[in-house]
C-alpha cells in the first residue's frame, strides 16, 4: 500500500516521492491532470486505513509537505480532514483516535514537522470543508500536535 501511495503521488507530480523505485519512473508521467474524484477517493481510503491503524502515517516519511503540488495538497488535505471527520464527536475516544494515529509517526520528526506545517498552512482553515466542520479541523490540528510534541520533545511546534 505504502509503494501504490508513492506510485499515485508521482502520479500527482511529486516526483521527490519514493525511494529506488522513482529512478526508473518515465518523468513524462509525472504532474498528469488526475481527476478529483480519484483525488477524493484515495484519499478517503488512506484516511481510513490510517484511523483503523491498518498503515501508519509513516507511509509519509518521503513527502516534503513545505513544497507539495497543488494536486497533492487537495489529496492531503482531504486526507486529513477525513480523519479529523471520523472523530467529530470529540469524545474522549475521538481525541485518543486522533492522538495514537499521531503518535505513531513521532520516530520521524522531520516527517512530524512538515505535517505540522501543512496543517497550520492548508489544514486548519481548509477551504474543502464547511464552516461547521472547521472547527472540527482545528482540534484535530491540536492533538496531533499534543501528540508529537509529548513524542518529539520538542517545543518548536508553540507557534501553531
Amino acid at each position: 500500500m505504502q509503494y501504490a501511495l508513492w506510485d499515485f503521488l508521482r502520479e500527482l507530480g511529486e516526483s521527490d516521492v519514493g525511494g529506488l523505485g522513482r529512478i526508473s519512473e518515465e518523468s513524462s508521467s509525472l504532474g498528469a491532470n488526475v481527476p478529483l474524484r480519484r483525488i477524493v477517493n484515495l484519499a478517503k481510503t488512506y484516511a481510513w486505513l490510517v484511523d483503523k491503524q491498518v498503515l501508519s502515517l509513516l507511509i509519509l516519511k518521503t513527502v516534503t509537505f513545505a513544497r507539495v503540488g497543488e494536486q497533492a495538497r487537495v489529496f492531503f488535505q482531504v486526507m486529513f480532514s477525513t480523519l479529523f471527520l471520523l472523530h467529530k464527536k470529540q469524545s474522549a475516544q475521538d481525541v485518543q483516535a486522533v492522538y495514537s494515529v499521531f503518535q505513531r509517526a513521532v520516530s520521524n520528526p522531520t516527517m512530524c514537522h512538515g505535517i505540522l506545517f501543512f496543517f497550520q498552512h492548508f489544514v486548519k482553515n481548509c477551504e474543502l470543508v464547511s464552516e461547521d466542520e472547521r472547527p472540527i479541523m482545528k482540534w484535530g490540528c491540536k492533538v496531533a500536535k499534543q501528540a508529537i510534541r509529548s513524542g518529539v520533545g520538542s517545543t518548536s511546534f508553540d507557534d501553531m
